[in-house]
């Protein structure tokens, strides 16, 4: 697996062999704004749409930033693994109000008719060892 993409507050990498993409978000996100977060957001979606990975891995324990109710729907309007057709597997944030946040997304993405028309698999784990093996199972 080879990264593709580092910056302060997100690491993405990538194996082509088995079509498999990991975003890691970095402790620095204690100190990321709304703008930033967006710009990371579309920058992985970009990255998705670029390698068109079958699976995907959200590490998302050292995200220390809470997505309020707005930036959930900004997340949801912008940025939908679905419409790409990708078996998507999230790791719980040690911050609660992070993964709380991360969670209403996922839930609200959940009911969107494109999740409902092409149902596909999204969980989260607390390993990434139970993530990669329901990932490829």
């Amino acid at each position: 697996m080879q990264a593709i993409y580092q910056y302060t507050y997100q690491q993405i990498y990538f194996d082509p062999s088995t079509k498999f993409m990991k975003q890691v978000w970095l402790p620095t996100t204690k100190k990321i704004d709304e703008s930033d977060f967006k710009n990371q957001m579309l920058e992985m979606f970009r990255w998705v749409k670029s390698e068109k990975p079958a699976y995907f891995l959200g590490n998302t324990q050292e995200l220390f930033f809470a997505i309020d109710p707005l930036l959930q729907d900004w997340v949801n309007e912008n940025i939908n693994l679905k419409s790409e057709n990708i078996k998507a597997a999230f790791l719980v944030s040690q911050d609660f109000y992070a993964q709380l946040g991360l969670s209403q997304t996922i839930d609200d993405l959940l009911e969107n008719e494109i999740f409902k028309q092409n149902p596909k698999d999204i969980a989260f784990f607390p390993t990434e060892e139970e993530a990669i093996q329901w990932l490829f199972s």
